[in-house]
């Protein structure tokens, strides 16, 4: 068999790297602003809207339905959310960020969004643009594989 080549491997080997720091980050993240990576997404689809309804959010988010309103239920008891009706159909349920819950966003983006924007990317957005485009192709391409292997 021809060497294989290394750049697909670097790659992986990067991947699997930050798969350990984002574990190590999710941990740190819990104890330090007592929120899981999950409820902090949450949060961040919340952020600059006027509330969205469960189904929105979970769309938004890419996850089910039940995970994000169980989720939320679990926000709301921390006060970071409010749950309110929809005016047009009470079937609906709305979900507000709260006081509290933009204070806990404003801190997460002071001490980790703005540094990484300013630091990391030096504030280049074409640059940011070009990171997040080569991770969704590295993506495609895993998902594909992973569809051949499936077959």
């Amino acid at each position: 068999m021809d060497k294989r080549p290394i750049s697909c491997m670097e790659i992986w080997d990067l991947l699997t790297y930050a798969q350990s720091l984002m574990n190590i980050l999710e941990r740190r993240m819990q104890v330090r602003y007592d929120i899981t990576p999950r409820e902090l997404r949450v949060l961040l689809e919340l952020d600059g809207t006027e509330g969205l309804s469960i189904s929105e959010l979970s769309k938004g988010i890419s996850r089910d339905f039940g995970n994000v309103s169980r989720t939320c239920q679990g926000l709301v008891k921390k006060g970071l959310l409010i749950r309110q009706r929809a005016d047009g159909d009470l079937r609906v349920t709305i979900v507000v960020l709260t006081s509290k819950g933009k204070e806990k966003l404003d801190l997460f983006y002071k001490y980790n969004l703005i540094p990484i924007q300013n630091q990391i990317l030096g504030g280049d957005l074409k640059r940011h643009e070009d990171a997040i485009t080569g991770m969704k192709e590295f993506l495609a391409f895993i998902t594909e594989r992973m569809e051949e292997i499936d077959v």
